[in-house]
C-alpha cells in the first residue's frame, strides 16, 4: 500500500529503482485559473506569464492516486507584466537602470525589490499598473527590449515632455522624477527608496521609452 520507487525503462530494459519515497515534478498550474482561484481568490483577475497548457494535469493525476501535494497556496507574483497577452518584461530592463513610475509621473518603490514586495506596491497605486522608463542607453544594454518593441508594447518620444504626453501624464512630475533619479545615480545614494542596485547609468541618453505594466502570476510553487 505505499510507494516505494519507481520502474524506468532504460534502452529497452525495464529496471526498478526502489526508494523510501517518490516525488513527481509535474510542472505548475500557473494558467488554470479555477486552480488558481482555489488557492487564493485574490488572484481571480490576474493575467498569468505561463503557456496556456501549463494547466497542473500532472498534480491532479498524482492526488487521484492519493498522492500528497505540498505548498500549493505559494505562488508568486512578479510586477513587470505586460497585461495584453501577459508577456513578462524581463527583471534585465530594470537591472540595466530602468525606472518604475505611478500614472502622476512619480517613483513610488524600490524597483530591485522583491517581486512581491514591488508587486504589492504597485497593487496600492490607484490604477494598481505603472511604468518602465528608459533611454536608449537601457535600450543597447537590453536586447530583449527590441522584442518588446516589435510586440507594440513600447512608446517613445524623443523628450521628456514628450513621452509623458504620450502616456497621459503630467511631464512636470516625469521631469522632476528623473532629475532626482539622476542625481540618485551620481550621488550613489537612492534617498527615496533606498536602491543600492543597477545604478550604474543615468536616465539621460537619447530617446525615452516606456513600457505599461502591472503584476501577473509568474510562478506557481507547490
Amino acid at each position: 500500500g505505499k510507494v516505494d520507487g519507481v520502474k524506468v525503462t532504460v534502452e529497452g530494459e525495464e529496471k526498478t529503482i526502489k526508494s523510501q519515497a517518490v516525488v513527481v515534478t509535474t510542472g505548475g498550474y500557473g494558467a488554470n485559473f479555477e486552480m488558481l482561484e482555489e488557492q487564493n481568490p485574490e488572484l481571480k483577475d490576474y493575467v498569468t506569464t505561463n503557456s496556456e497548457g501549463t494547466t497542473g494535469d500532472g498534480i491532479k493525476m498524482i492526488e487521484a492516486l492519493g498522492g500528497q501535494t505540498v505548498d500549493m497556496d505559494q505562488i508568486q507574483i512578479h510586477p513587470t507584466v505586460q497585461q495584453d497577452n501577459g508577456v513578462l518584461i524581463g527583471e534585465v530592463v530594470r537591472g540595466e537602470g530602468a525606472i518604475m513610475v505611478s500614472q502622476e509621473g512619480k517613483r513610488f518603490v524600490n524597483e530591485m525589490d522583491t517581486r512581491d514586495n514591488v508587486s504589492a506596491a504597485e497593487n496600492k497605486l490607484k490604477e494598481k499598473s505603472s511604468y518602465l522608463i528608459f533611454d536608449d542607453g537601457v535600450k543597447e544594454r537590453a536586447a530583449a527590449i527590441a522584442f518588446y518593441e516589435k510586440q507594440g508594447f513600447v512608446v517613445q518620444s524623443d523628450s521628456i515632455e514628450g513621452l509623458a504626453k504620450e502616456l497621459d501624464m503630467d511631464a512636470s512630475n516625469l521631469e522632476e522624477t528623473l532629475t532626482t533619479w539622476n542625481k540618485a545615480v551620481a550621488d550613489k545614494k537612492d534617498a527615496e527608496f533606498g536602491r543600492e542596485t543597477a545604478m550604474d547609468h543615468a536616465l539621460d541618453s537619447g530617446n525615452y521609452y516606456a513600457i505599461k505594466i502591472a503584476p501577473g502570476i509568474h510562478y506557481t510553487m507547490g
